[in-house]
């Protein structure tokens, strides 16, 4: 069962698509009733760190909201939307600022620090850059895994051989020894017992070592 294990998370891991989606971004789960995306952010601390780090996911994502755990039990809700350019509209609706990103987060268990709401903005290249970073650190992530999994593979593999290697000399000091019973030399077989390179004799026995 190990194997097969070993085997599945093997393939999945050494695919060449075995990388998370767009900006390190999950896959979404089916259902309505699933969860809402989630990731991980371990050095957030911060209501705004929660922010940047969930509008970063999201900037490839069809989706507007994600939450954001953090190491300390954070939880942290985070939807995006675009602001309106001011002063600009077509007949009475607002244009949409595609060069920024409203973003707006709340502090669902009161563990961030910072203002448990707040709404800010952030420029689409900071976020398209922070999407970049998220990318990569996934890649690295899934390169430091495949890494891992061959060397567990080769240990264990090496562990395999050695166990193979072990049985084989067994095997033939058995066969020595029922040599020894069956054959002999003329002397007595309770006196003598075989080891790889020959024979081991008491050193009160009077035949000698072969």
């Amino acid at each position: 069962m190990r194997n097969i294990i070993i085997f599945v998370i093997g393939i999945a891991l050494f695919a060449p698509h075995a990388y998370a989606n767009d900006c390190g971004l999950p896959k979404r789960p089916a259902g309505r009733s699933a969860p809402p995306l989630t990731v991980h952010c371990a050095d957030c601390e911060s209501v705004y760190d929660f922010a940047f780090h969930g509008a970063g996911s999201l900037h490839k994502s069809s989706s507007d909201r994600i939450w954001v755990t953090g190491s300390q039990g954070s939880k942290v809700s985070v939807t995006t939307d675009r602001p309106m350019i001011p002063g600009i509209s077509f007949k009475g609706i607002g244009v949409p600022d595609f060069s920024r990103q409203l973003v707006t987060a709340h502090d669902l268990n009161g563990k961030a620090t910072g203002d448990p709401l707040s709404d800010m903005v952030f420029p689409s290249h900071v976020l398209a850059a922070k999407c970049k970073q998220l990318e990569e650190k996934e890649k690295e992530a899934i390169k430091e895994m495949r890494e891992k999994l061959a060397n567990a593979l080769s240990i264990r593999n090496t562990e395999s051989v050695k166990r193979i290697e072990g049985e084989s000399i067994q095997k033939q000091l058995d066969s020595m020894w029922l040599h020894w019973v069956i054959i002999g030399d003329g002397t007595s077989p309770g006196e003598c017992w075989p080891i790889p390179d020959g024979v081991k004799c008491k050193p009160d026995s009077k035949t000698r070592r072969q």
